[in-house]
């Protein structure tokens, strides 16, 4: 992110066939010498370090690599050249910013770093066990939309995925699955499976999970069928840690 923020460039060594003048907004051998340049401990048996960093950068490029096509992933970067006044022959390690690559850099308001998008969806996938595939499938599509821009799309997700998550617990009250969706498929079922499954906490456990709830069904309700204006990032954000709020709190509390 410091490469691409600053345009920072690599100290290249001389004698190594690199081009001056490449015209990519991300190339991998650049970010991977100067981060291990910046940080790789200089060996006592070898004065100067510039042949053991040599070393090590062209032996382990493959984080970079795997993170650049994580930003193509999220949109920010494409392969190759975009710049038609600097035709090049293709160059594997040359990555281009997209318009929503530059607006995100350049953003103020940017509520997660792509670098934290797997972490986020490892927190998430740890209650695919709890709430079943239904959760596991909208979870993660949920945090797809977020990464791709999509952030009405990822709200009405999350208020789905948060759905599902009532479901089981009014499921597992019932101790049907098929009943408590016929319940609450019925008009009003969703309010009175809520009332079902908070009636019976304590009033500090029902304040928690009603918050989370309301704040959820609210994305569900008006995200989904287009009665909202436009939704930004940080709003986004906000309910897919709301939803990890409650997958937490109902299975500390509901299960």
């Amino acid at each position: 992110m410091d490469y691409l923020r600053a345009g920072k460039k690599s100290r290249l060594p001389s004698g190594l066939g690199f081009q001056e003048g490449r015209p990519y907004d991300l190339y991998v051998y650049d970010v991977a010498y100067a981060y291990l340049t910046e940080n790789t401990p200089e060996p006592p048996e070898n004065p100067g370090g510039m042949t053991y960093v040599n070393h090590e950068y062209g032996e382990n490029l493959a984080p970079f690599i795997e993170v650049a096509w994580a930003l193509v992933s999220s949109g920010v970067v494409v392969p190759g050249n975009t710049r038609l006044e600097q035709r090049t022959q293709p160059d594997v390690y040359g990555f281009s910013l997209t318009d929503f690559g530059r607006e995100w850099l350049a953003s103020k308001e940017l509520a997660m770093n792509p670098r934290r998008y797997g972490e986020f969806g490892k927190l998430l996938a740890e209650f695919d066990v709890v709430y079943g595939e239904f959760y596991a499938v909208r979870s993660q599509e949920a945090l797809s939309c977020f990464r791709h821009g999509n952030f009405v799309a990822c709200c009405a997700m999350a208020g789905a995925c948060a759905e599902t998550i009532l479901f089981t617990a009014y499921a597992r009250q019932l101790g049907d699955e098929d009943k408590a969706l016929r319940e609450m498929m019925s008009a009003g079922g969703r309010g009175r499976a809520e009332t079902a499954v908070l009636g019976r906490l304590k009033e500090g456990q029902k304040m928690e999970l009603q918050s989370s709830l309301a704040l959820i069904k609210y994305w569900r309700d008006h995200a989904a069928h287009g009665l909202t204006g436009r939704t930004n990032q940080n709003e986004a954000f906000v309910a897919l840690v709301t939803l990890l709020n409650l997958a937490q709190a109902a299975r500390r509390y509901l299960l």
